[in-house]
């Protein structure tokens, strides 16, 4: 059971309030579900409306006007807003089991190159998510030659399951969904960046306790997933 001094006056039990959660789809089933859990224990009157992420010039007038939290790649791109790291997650590369050239266990920056790709793209953005979140690769990662923007990250695993194309995928997933695919990882020194995932809120809600009471969940949730991936 959550129990914090500041939100004393607030009883979950009793919550009908519907929040508004922003997110990107990995989180939707990385993060997501295990906030839902204790949400639904903790306020079983309580509803949450998850939203697809929006644009990052959106997202501050968003967070005030109608998001109580946002789901985001932490890269330092909103110094306006309050977060807290939920979870930290590695990137890997997948193909299929069967694929003609990758037969091994590793991939070069080179090989990664030659190889046509399947992204995860926002919805309204023509880029991959990937770029200019400050990542070490990025040069590396403008120019790859992509066959597939999806808009979802689960939309990508039968795509490159079924053609001779290859992916970056976060390792938070990959025990989860991997088993239901004809996919492999392969290791990628190229790719050494750890990615910070963040709940972002806007400072006119920190004293709202019904917030105060949702952000523990997301701490809560935080918790739960580093004992996991730990």
């Amino acid at each position: 059971k959550l129990t914090t001094p500041y939100y004393r006056t607030f009883d979950p039990k009793h919550c009908e309030r519907e929040f508004v959660v922003s997110a990107l789809s990995v989180f939707g089933l990385s993060i997501l579900p295990v906030a839902s859990k204790l949400i639904g224990q903790a306020a079983p009157l309580a509803s949450i409306k998850a939203e697809a992420h929006v644009s990052q010039s959106e997202t501050i007038s968003m967070l005030r006007k109608r998001f109580d939290i946002t789901l985001d790649v932490d890269y330092g791109q909103y110094p306006q807003l309050c977060s807290e790291v939920i979870v930290k997650n590695q990137l890997n590369v997948i193909c299929r089991k069967e694929h003609p050239r990758l037969t091994g266990s590793s991939i070069t920056a080179t090989e990664f190159l030659n190889e046509r790709h399947v992204t995860h793209t926002v919805p309204g953005q023509v880029q991959s998510y990937l770029l200019n979140k400050g990542l070490t690769a990025e040069r590396l990662l403008r120019k790859r030659d992509i066959a597939w923007h999806s808009n979802s990250i689960t939309e990508m695993l039968p795509i490159i399951e079924q053609n001779d194309y290859i992916g970056i995928f976060p390792s938070t997933l990959l025990d989860q969904y991997f088993r239901h695919f004809n996919l492999k990882t392969l290791q990628c020194d190229f790719l050494p960046d750890w990615l910070s995932i963040s709940m972002f809120w806007h400072a006119s809600r920190n004293n709202d306790p019904s917030h105060q009471w949702l952000r523990s969940i997301f701490s809560e949730t935080s918790k739960q997933l580093s004992l996991k991936y730990s």
